[in-house]
């Protein structure tokens, strides 16, 4: 009878082992499914992370097109107003303050760009100041050239400016 009570027992304890074992591999084929749906959940957010980083670099470019497409208008108005403002003085308008207000100091260069008529030959007429290239307007009354060119400053005030004169 004892017998019958051990092997009893050690039946017990190997079903008892057996069951514990059963459940240890159903933990682990959860923690396989759920790995699965971890691992699915991470590839969708990642996916997810790269649409936005992909449409934020869209819209960073964007506006930086715009940015540069607007400072572009900007200097072309500027360019006319520039253009005109030059005009006027050789008319004989006493504008010498509208004009410097464009700039940031009265003493920023202007150099002036001389083509003959085919546009092959480049040359170059001496570069003066902007105060100076204002009196000369304002004494000769002849203004025979066009702005082509300015450079502005982080404020948007010109630093300087390219004349261009055709002959």
């Amino acid at each position: 009878m004892f017998f019958i009570k051990k092997n009893f027992y050690f039946f017990i304890l190997f079903i008892f082992m057996f069951l514990s074992a059963c459940k240890s591999s159903k933990n682990m084929s959860l923690d396989n499914k759920q790995k699965s749906k971890i691992d699915k959940k991470e590839v969708i957010l990642n996916d997810k992370k790269k649409e936005i980083s992909k449409k934020n670099d869209e819209e960073a470019k964007a506006k930086e097109r715009s940015a540069l497409k607007l400072q572009k208008e900007n200097k072309d108005k500027m360019i006319k107003k520039l253009d005109t403002e030059f005009s006027n003085t050789a008319k004989g308008v006493d504008n010498f303050n509208k004009v410097l207000s464009l700039c940031s100091y009265s003493e920023i260069p202007v150099l002036t760009v001389i083509f003959n008529k085919n546009k092959k030959k480049k040359d170059f007429d001496r570069p003066t100041s902007l105060k100076r290239y204002l009196e000369y307007l304002k004494d000769t009354k002849n203004y025979n050239v066009k702005v082509n060119d300015i450079f502005t400053d982080e404020s948007g005030k010109i630093t300087k400016i390219e004349l261009i004169k055709d002959f």
